[in-house]
């Protein structure tokens, strides 16, 4: 039996019925758009000053794990006959505590009361959290299989790689569901 031809017995069944197939066109839906924003283009863009900020506490949180919030928007651009960007704009980050006492040096875990009001936050300024940043002391700006066990989908995962507190990279990772791997998301700093 296909999901819209679930009858139930007693009083709403019409009603049930078409909840069914809304929920079923809702998936389908869902799954398409998913589909199509693969083949997009995927950009973090950073104001020069926000990027640095993040540079600074991956530095201070040395030899441990620095972490935050990205705040921003998305919005899709298109250009011309060029293929059309989802674009991520950072306009502002959070600095979090790693409540991760055991581990701090190689695992970061932020407070879910405060991402609770980092979020309120950000939707009272008509934002949202389009992601965290965290740092990799001593490690490359890939993921761990740690870090991807921990993520969710559709956010941007910056990772900053810090050796001995002067060499810095940065990797920014997405992915859009829960079996695939992380992807490199480009990263641009805009003044």
């Amino acid at each position: 039996m296909a999901a819209t031809d679930i009858y139930l017995q007693g009083s709403g069944i019409k009603k049930t019925r078409l909840r069914l197939r809304f929920r079923l066109r809702k998936r389908i839906l869902f799954l398409n758009l998913n589909l199509i924003l693969n083949l997009y283009l995927k950009m973090l863009y950073f104001p020069k000053e926000i990027y640095n900020q993040i540079i600074t506490h991956a530095k201070e949180a040395y030899p441990n794990e620095g972490c935050g919030a990205l705040i921003g928007e998305e919005h899709s651009e298109f250009r011309g006959d060029k293929e059309p960007e989802i674009a991520k704009n950072v306009l502002m980050v959070f600095r979090m505590k790693n409540i991760n006492k055991d581990r701090a040096k190689d695992r970061y875990e932020i407070d879910p009361k405060e991402l609770l009001r980092v979020e309120k936050e950000a939707f009272a300024n008509g934002l949202q959290v389009i992601g965290f940043y965290h740092s990799h002391p001593d490690h490359p700006d890939m993921p761990s299989a740690f870090d991807r066990e921990r993520a969710w989908p559709f956010y941007s995962y910056v990772i900053i790689s810090v050796k001995r507190r002067k060499e810095i990279s940065v990797k920014s990772w997405t992915f859009e569901d829960e079996k695939e791997p992380f992807k490199e998301e480009e990263v641009k700093i805009v003044n």
